[in-house]
């Protein structure tokens, strides 16, 4: 079958981020994913810093400590000491987990108002994205939001792709998040989310964390 044909028009990108929850690995393949020796990730694992499944013969990871270590690599090479390295981690891990449960029994119209009182910095966020075209349209809005938004206002703010991912990470801080679940709560297409994804990483709003099965995104809170 010819590259690029009508056949081949219905595929999409495979999201393996739910599947990676049961991820199991042994302490070799989880060193090489995580990119660190198996002497590391065992002096990790001994001092208390990687949580692991015993199964009896070998030490076994799952995805929540491949994640862990992936955040302790990032603070390490913030210059972090392995302990201080496994506490800004585990910090980041305790928070989400707050934010989710939070979210979670949030009422719908709270989490509405939530996420447009998010957009109070939104002008200022998209005018520095000198080279989309939401600085365009944001910089057309004349007045300052200072009273509760009106539906086809609020429309018009956070309608453009990159300005409403903006608003999305801001709404989630301390959360990771791939293109596929993005995409599925926006309702958008995932290659359209995927590019505006590394257009805010090129810019220094998000941090990017590589998997093998994807990239995943994070808010720089600093922005």
């Amino acid at each position: 079958m010819a590259k690029g044909s009508e056949e081949e028009s219905w595929l999409r990108p495979v999201d393996f981020s739910r599947r990676l929850e049961g991820l199991e690995l042994t302490i070799g393949p989880a060193a090489r994913l995580c990119g660190i020796t198996v002497r590391q990730l065992a002096h990790w694992t001994d001092v208390g810093h990687i949580p692991y499944i015993d199964d009896g013969r070998n030490r076994v990871y799952n995805y929540a400590a491949i994640e862990k270590a992936a955040l302790i690599i990032q603070a390490l090479e913030k210059s972090y000491s392995l302990n201080g390295a496994a506490e800004a981690a585990q910090a980041f891990l305790d928070r989400r987990s707050a934010e989710q449960a939070e979210l979670e029994a949030m009422p719908i119209e709270e989490l509405q108002a939530r996420i447009v009182a998010r957009t109070y910095r939104l002008q200022e966020l998209a005018s520095r994205i000198r080279k989309d075209p939401v600085a365009r349209p944001m910089a057309a809005v004349s007045h300052p939001i200072t009273r509760p938004t009106a539906p086809a206002e609020e429309s018009h703010l956070v309608s453009t792709g990159v300005a409403r991912l903006i608003v999305f990470f801001q709404s989630h801080p301390n959360t990771v998040f791939n293109a596929g679940e993005i995409a599925s709560f926006l309702l958008r297409q995932t290659e359209e989310v995927a590019e505006d994804l590394e257009t805010l990483a090129g810019r220094r709003f998000l941090s990017r964390l590589v998997y093998p099965a994807g990239n995943v995104y994070r808010f720089l809170s600093g922005r």
